[in-house]
Order: structure tokens, then C-alpha cells, then sequence
């Protein structure tokens, strides 16, 4: 998995995820992605799953 890439795409396509499951999938994905990514990315990383955790607060 290309980190970046993924990411941009999350950043991207975010307004499109409606479902608890499906934000709850990408969140998984981030948290993974998190621990192995160059800490570069880490920081872009974090701030994606916080937005996301928002929009998660936000369907519950």
C-alpha cells in the first residue's frame, strides 16, 4: 500500500463516507498505517483519523 497515496485518497473521498462501518474501516486502516509509516507521514496520518473520528461522532 502506497501510504501517501491512500491517504490522499481518505482526504479526497471523505465527504463520501456516511456509514459508522465504512469510517470506522478507513479509521482502522490509518491506526495501522500509522505504526509503520515513516514519521514524515505520521503527523498527516493523525490528522486524518481525527477528522474522521468527528465525522464518526457526527453519524453515531
Amino acid at each position: 500500500m502506497q501510504a501517501y497515496a491512500y491517504m490522499q485518497k481518505v482526504s479526497t473521498e471523505m465527504d463520501t463516507l456516511k456509514e459508522a462501518d465504512e469510517i470506522n474501516h478507513v479509521i482502522d486502516e490509518l491506526e495501522f498505517m500509522h505504526e509503520v509509516i515513516d514519521p514524515e507521514f505520521q503527523e498527516l496520518c493523525s490528522d486524518l483519523i481525527a477528522q474522521l473520528m468527528q465525522k464518526l461522532k457526527a453519524v453515531s
